[in-house]
């Protein structure tokens, strides 16, 4: 799973984040920590550049030491949804980028005009 979403664009980390959370229960940091063969501040900054697919629990506190911040994902469906429809629109803006210069290069015409094959 984390191969696949290294594949999405995800950093190795973000990937690792992401595949825990995917099971949509809820999980503390330190979890994510131990899961994840991550440090804590790693997975902080981690957790943070997720933002848009995760949501933070309130933090509880377990005796001493920092509290135990739970986070899950919002919605495995909403991010598959979202990052099918991101991988899309990319790929609609490098499509009409290809259009666009071949419509600017004059050889490319004239290779067509001829019969020419231009699979470049």
């Amino acid at each position: 799973m984390i191969e696949q979403l290294q594949k999405l664009g995800f950093t190795l980390n973000q990937s690792k984040v992401i595949s825990i959370l995917l099971d949509e229960q809820w999980h503390t940091m330190r979890e994510i920590e131990v899961s994840s063969d991550l440090c804590q501040p790693i997975v902080s900054l981690t957790v943070k550049s997720l933002v848009d697919y995760i949501e933070i629990g309130r933090a509880d506190r377990e005796g001493k030491g920092a509290p135990l911040k739970p986070v899950r994902i919002k919605s495995t469906y909403k991010f598959l949804n979202n990052i099918n429809n991101a991988i899309l629109d990319d790929a609609n803006i490098k499509m009409r980028a290809i259009k666009e210069l071949r419509s600017n290069v004059p050889s490319l015409h004239e290779e067509h005009d001829n019969g020419a094959d231009n699979n470049a």
